[in-house]
């Protein structure tokens, strides 16, 4: 029985402009009457009230706009300079003045910042309603997901609550990656599950193309290139001989996305990586080491801090790995701990029971679960904030699986009623 009697045009549609006005209203409501702070930033106004990571990504925007070049960074931002460029976790060069080029973060989401900036001024509504839309189309691509993995009644649902999902809604108000990141990975994931599906390989490369740009928006998606990979080569069946050709020519896709990245930092670092300096964070023993001022690679120094502090290592990743999949953290503010708390109270629990269904019926699942379990594990691992951010890009698939055990659960309750 379908869901909406809507035709799918005018669902997507509604679904985009009820997702639009949503997330406008609510960060409007939220910063005005919750946080009591203004709504909107202007000029400088905008930078006098950057917090934390968000200084990473606003400064060299700012740079590139002012001809200081790409990915730079002005180090008088930080209220100490000399003591940011003696960091031994942090990778400077000098190009001019108070200006250095810098490896902390990937470069994709500074220049989607500075284009934004440049098209609308720099204001708070210049980055907040390209990110709106980015988040709303992000709905409308996991009813495509859904409806690609499983059928459209879950689609319609696990669309709606990526739609209405607080975390995804309040962070499009931030100078940060997630939003941009989730976008990236939801279409690669897409084109890639049904080029495979469909035998289409040009979806798989072109799904391969996004996945790379994801690469440049967050690192953590680079060590998931050997899973998909994988994947890949296991599921794909218009042709056994063709198989390995595909794989690889999706792989070799991938690398030739992140080529001009490394080669920038062979340049500048002398060290061929795509990786960035937050990379090292993963190295909570050795955080003098980086990605790109090491001898050894980033893998073999984490293997090395693991064999050396294994009992340590483990501890606290069984902490962090906890502290993931928990609904709240004791940092949080009280208005966050309530919505958090009620989201995960409403959606883990199913969605737990959707990813063990899952695993028994449907194969078409398993990048979405392999994705679930690496990420949970890759920051139990390495690093987890205690706002819990670091988990936003695995929420949507949680949408998925909830909305898939929900109606997993609903027509079970109609057949012996049918009988």
């Amino acid at each position: 029985m379908p869901l909406l009697k809507l035709t799918e045009k005018k669902y997507l549609i509604l679904l985009f402009l009820f997702a639009c006005t949503l997330s406008f209203g609510l960060n409007f409501a939220r910063e005005k009457y919750a946080f009591h702070k203004p709504f909107l930033f202007w000029g400088e106004d905008v930078y006098r009230n950057l917090i934390n990571d968000e200084h990473w990504y606003a400064w060299p925007a700012r740079a590139l706009l002012e001809g200081h070049g790409l990915h730079t960074i002005d180090i008088n931002f930080y209220r100490l300079p000399e003591e940011m460029l003696a960091r031994p976790d942090l990778s400077f060069k000098h190009k001019e003045s108070s200006y250095y080029y810098f490896n902390l973060v990937p470069p994709l989401y500074p220049i989607f910042l500075a284009a934004c900036f440049f098209l609308f001024k720099i204001n708070t509504i210049s980055y907040l309603i390209p990110q709106i839309i980015i988040a709303s189309l992000s709905s409308v691509l996991i009813y495509y997901l859904a409806k690609e993995i499983f059928s459209k009644n879950i689609a319609v649902l696990s669309s709606l609550i990526v739609a209405c999902y607080p975390d995804l809604i309040f962070w499009t108000n931030k100078i940060r990656t997630e939003t941009l990141f989730i976008f990236f990975i939801i279409l690669s994931f897409l084109l890639i599950i049904k080029g495979v599906n469909s035998s289409k390989r040009s979806l798989i490369y072109f799904g391969s193309i996004i996945y790379g740009l994801g690469c440049l928006t967050r690192v953590t998606l680079v060590p998931f290139i050997p899973f998909i990979f994988i994947w890949v080569f296991y599921v794909y069946k218009e042709n056994q001989i063709k198989k390995p050709l595909v794989s690889a020519i999706m792989l070799g896709i991938i690398c030739l996305t992140l080529l001009p990245w490394a080669v920038r930092n062979y340049v500048l670092f002398d060290k061929f990586s795509p990786l960035s300096d937050e990379a090292s964070s993963s190295l909570v023993y050795e955080r003098n080491i980086t990605t790109l001022n090491t001898k050894k690679s980033i893998f073999a120094v984490a293997v090395s801090v693991i064999k050396y502090n294994s009992k340590e290592f483990f501890y606290l990743s069984g902490k962090r790995f906890i502290a993931f999949w928990s609904p709240v953290t004791p940092i949080m503010k009280p208005f966050a701990k309530v919505y958090k708390s009620i989201t995960w109270l409403l959606l883990f629990p199913i969605a737990f029971y959707g990813m063990y269904l899952s695993v028994r019926k449907s194969e078409k699942s398993g990048l979405l679960l392999i994705f679930i379990i690496y990420y949970s594990l890759m920051h139990g691992f390495s690093l987890l904030d205690e706002g819990l951010v670091y988990r936003y890009p695995i929420q949507p698939y949680i949408s998925i699986f909830a909305a898939y055990a929900f109606f997993y659960l609903l027509d079970s309750r109609r057949k012996p009623n049918e009988q």
